[in-house]
């Protein structure tokens, strides 16, 4: 078992991932989100990033309209958006498909250069990384391991790289450019 204190309570985990007040009451999960959210964001200066994908095809989640604020690519502040949870594993290619879909937050990081062809760039390898990282818990990822990735993207046909060579710069293939 581990303790960690936050400024207003003192939370107990137990080797199931319960968290319990101090006074043994389990507490409910969205006071545990919410927790996890503030002392992430403000003890490990950690970016948010989004969860799962809100284009998936389950139409059935909901938005509870909780958010929480965090610090954007530049420093500056912004709002993160609220993603519905899903279960399953999210892919990288979907991930930058939801990045892509919020540009007012994330344009900093990848933007489109025509999305009717598919076409985006990122422009801070750095923080995309640091989101993924973020997203599947993984603390050391970097662009070198997030690349690796995209490149397996080419041999199944989600992703390519233009005809016009361009660092940095991909493109969605058919149907993944929807």
């Amino acid at each position: 078992m581990r303790l960690t204190s936050s400024r207003s309570a003192s939370i107990l985990y137990s080797d199931n991932y319960q968290a319990l007040q101090q006074d043994g009451s389990i507490l409910s999960t969205i006071h545990q989100q919410s927790f996890f959210a503030t002392s992430h964001s403000q003890n490990a200066g950690i970016l948010h990033s989004p969860s799962d994908s809100d284009m998936s095809s389950s139409a059935s989640s909901t938005n509870d309209g909780n958010s929480t604020d965090g610090i954007g690519v530049e420093g500056r502040s912004m709002s993160a958006p609220h993603f519905p949870r899903h279960s399953g594993t999210v892919h990288l290619w979907h991930f930058i498909r939801e990045l892509l879909d919020h540009p007012k937050q994330y344009s900093s990081c990848v933007r489109w250069v025509d999305r009717e062809e598919g076409t985006f760039k990122i422009e801070s390898s750095h923080h995309l990384a640091r989101f993924w990282g973020q997203r599947k818990n993984r603390a050391q990822m970097n662009y070198d391991k997030l690349s690796r990735s995209l490149r397996q993207y080419y041999k199944k046909g989600i992703i390519q790289k233009p005809e016009k060579k361009q660092r940095l710069v991909y493109k969605f293939l058919p149907p993944y450019n929807l």
